[in-house]
């Protein structure tokens, strides 16, 4: 009974469109950048946004420049994107999450995760 949880989470980290689909509660997807945010060039992308990742954040923006952030927390993601920081929901290590963030045209990767 509880091993089964921790495997469908595990099936569904590796199909990040459909985890979207299943926890979309509007009609906004968070696994792609908000239309305001589409080519974002020169900038920092962290991959994660918890305790080291919000430090490296605010270094990084007091070097003047833009971040992307990448976290599989979904109300993190919500409430970084309410404060108008560009957010990308997911797994960094799930195809098409990176591209999402714009990695190609990126200055900075920051990987700030456990």
């Amino acid at each position: 009974m509880f091993a089964g949880p921790d495997r469908l989470s595990g099936w569904l980290r590796g199909r990040s469109g459909m985890l979207g689909r299943l926890e979309r509660q509007r009609n906004d997807s968070l696994s792609v950048l908000p239309p305001a945010h589409e080519g974002p060039q020169d900038h920092a992308v962290i991959v994660g946004y918890g305790r080291v990742g919000i430090v490296v954040g605010k270094g990084v923006r007091s070097q003047k420049l833009p971040i992307v952030v990448i976290d599989q927390n979904r109300r993190r993601v919500e409430v970084l994107r309410e404060r108008s920081v560009p957010a990308v929901y997911g797994d960094a290590t799930t195809p098409g999450v990176l591209e999402a963030a714009g990695t190609r045209r990126a200055r900075l990767i920051v990987v700030a995760t456990p």
